[in-house]
């Protein structure tokens, strides 16, 4: 009996301190939300009266230039950084031809596809046995000896 009385305190006690805890912090977030709105309305009115203000006509054209040069610059910057300061040629081996990228730092990356020695188009794997050059909309004729000795190995033709 002692022990169910030990928990009915300890129960209501903490059920007082939790409902106490919410008491506060929806007094403290009410006060809060009012205080924050009233802050919003004074710095809406403040720009509101700014705006109101006549602006002169040189303020507005240079702010017109200076806002397009400030695009046209970054479109630039933008534009200089896409392009490819590396030097790309293709290279022939084993019966095909193969992308090398020449970074100009010593460093360079060759292609995991290859390209048509006679086209220098590059080719896609459909699937495993079935290849095509990125270009053409038909895919190469393979005849049954070639789909077995492929299998899956696009650089074996």
């Amino acid at each position: 009996m002692y022990m169910i009385n030990w928990i009915k305190t300890q129960l209501k006690s903490t059920v007082e301190a939790v409902i106490q805890h919410i008491f506060l912090l929806v007094i403290s977030g009410l006060v809060f939300f009012s205080v924050l709105t009233a802050w919003l309305t004074e710095k809406l009115n403040d720009l509101l009266v700014f705006l109101q203000l006549g602006t002169p006509i040189w303020v507005t054209i240079g702010a017109t230039f200076f806002v397009a040069a400030y695009i046209h610059l970054l479109k630039s910057k933008i534009q200089s950084s896409n392009y490819s300061k590396h030097n790309i040629f293709l290279m022939e081996d084993s019966g095909f031809k193969w992308k090398i990228t020449d970074k100009n730092n010593g460093d360079f990356s060759i292609s995991s596809m290859p390209y048509c020695k006679f086209h220098d188009l590059q080719r896609v794997q459909w699937g495993q046995t079935r290849l095509k050059f990125k270009s053409s909309l038909t895919p190469l004729k393979l005849r049954p000896v070639d789909i077995e000795r492929l299998m899956g190995d696009p650089l074996k033709l």
